[in-house]
């Protein structure tokens, strides 16, 4: 893996950004909401890519019609 510190919340919006369509498709909704600024956090961009879009994409894939997806960020701690 290569680590950098990178914004998860821009890692999430890229996510929904990108699936917006595919969740158009299946008549869902895709959406971010939870905290603002948080701090960077050391993660693998590529990998971190992949595990929220397979996240994403199951969530979509078991959503009856019209429902709606939401990707929540919360800082603990």
């Amino acid at each position: 893996p290569e680590l950098r510190r990178e914004s998860l919340e821009a890692a999430v919006d890229r996510i929904v950004a990108e699936m917006g369509a595919r969740a158009a498709r299946v008549g869902a909704r895709l959406s971010r909401t939870g905290a603002l600024q948080l701090p960077a956090a050391r993660f693998d961009p590529r990998l971190m890519h992949e595990a929220l879009a397979e996240l994403t994409d199951n969530a979509l894939a078991a959503l009856p019609d019209g429902g709606e997806v939401t990707l929540d960020l919360q800082r603990e701690g």
